[in-house]
């Protein structure tokens, strides 16, 4: 079979079956209906100012052919309006992704800045010399200021991997991906949200593992610290997150347990989809694009996300629903293709 979307003259869309070998299109710039000179069947179908031209083989019965053509243009339009409303998707997380870093690169430069000594001091010595004397005078400021650029660093780095990956279907392959123990990459993610979690008073137990995982390292940390970020906005404050690492099959997976917002089971289905949020954090700053860009990160690992929530431990607190709640991150072992 040939097909062609045709629009104003133009050709806009043609499809060839492997092996088809015949060359004429005559019916592509004549209006041929059924049967032609060759014994081919041809059909015409007009949609929306386009026309859905085909060419079917010999061997094509007419019934079938009409049949065929009948759906491939009803559906045509819809696989089409899909693509452009996904295309816009990703337009639209590409452009608060690159917001969101440009804001971040600033707040990197702010945040050097802010330790640096005074304006005078900073005219009178070198460079080099104006950051030792910063860490002189005020060496606490400076750890502080060095470890939110870190963090920042990361969020930076998260916002660039999710425009890369936008729109790729194929996950990792084995030759990707580096090996790392699984308590290592926990633990040196938490470190960078340790200090906005205990500003909530929110305590986090990694539990010690042997495992190692194959991961891209960059997207694996992207995927643990949404985690951890979210956990210090909608986890209860004086609480505590417990990070369990479980073999499941043929995934690894990452268990964060917590008391936290309140999610149902209806709504549980729909994280992962992009702008979707719980009712219960509304009145919290956000964009909806955090568990989005992780459901993304797991399945370049053939992993997944997946969101529970223990509806019998519902309970209300300062006006906000909490239950027991546990998000996991599966990973694919990959030591199974070896």
């Amino acid at each position: 079979m040939k097909f062609w979307v045709k629009s104003g003259g133009v050709v806009e869309f043609s499809y060839r079956d492997d092996g088809e070998t015949e060359v004429c299109e005559r019916c592509l710039s004549e209006d041929i209906r059924g049967k032609c000179q060759l014994g081919r069947y041809a059909v015409r179908r007009e949609r929306s100012n386009s026309d859905y031209i085909f060419c079917y083989e010999q061997t094509v019965p007419g019934k079938q052919a009409k049949y065929l053509s009948k759906i491939t243009a009803n559906s045509f339009k819809g696989i089409v309006s899909a693509a452009e409303s996904q295309s816009k998707d990703i337009s639209n997380i590409q452009t608060i992704a690159y917001h969101n870093a440009k804001k971040l690169n600033a707040s990197i430069g702010q945040k050097i800045d802010s330790i640096f000594p005074s304006e005078s001091d900073f005219i009178k010595s070198s460079s080099v010399d104006s950051i030792k004397l910063a860490m002189t005078k005020n060496s606490d400021g400076v750890a502080a200021g060095i470890l939110s650029v870190r963090k920042i660093v990361e969020q930076v780095e998260a916002e660039y991997n999710l425009v890369e990956i936008l729109g790729q279907s194929e996950p990792f392959s084995l030759n990707d991906l580096t090996s790392i123990r699984i308590h290592k990459l926990l633990v040196g993610v938490y470190y960078n949200y340790r200090e906005v979690l205990e500003d909530r008073k929110i305590s986090v137990d990694i539990r010690d593992t042997s495992f190692s995982i194959a991961v891209d390292y960059s997207i694996a940390k992207s995927s643990i610290g949404q985690i951890l970020s979210n956990a210090a906005k909608y986890c209860r404050q004086d609480s505590k997150v417990f990070v369990d690492v479980r073999k499941a099959g043929e995934f690894f997976e990452v268990v964060f347990s917590m008391t936290s917002l309140y999610f149902s089971i209806s709504e549980s289905t729909e994280f992962g989809a992009m702008g979707v949020r719980g009712s219960q954090v509304k009145e919290i700053s956000g964009d909806g694009i955090g568990l989005y860009a992780v459901g993304l990160f797991q399945k370049m690992h053939k992993g997944y996300l997946k969101m529970e929530s223990n509806q019998s431990t519902k309970f209300t607190s300062d006006g906000k629903e909490y239950s027991q709640n546990e998000i996991t991150l599966g990973f694919y072992d990959y030591r199974v293709l070896l």
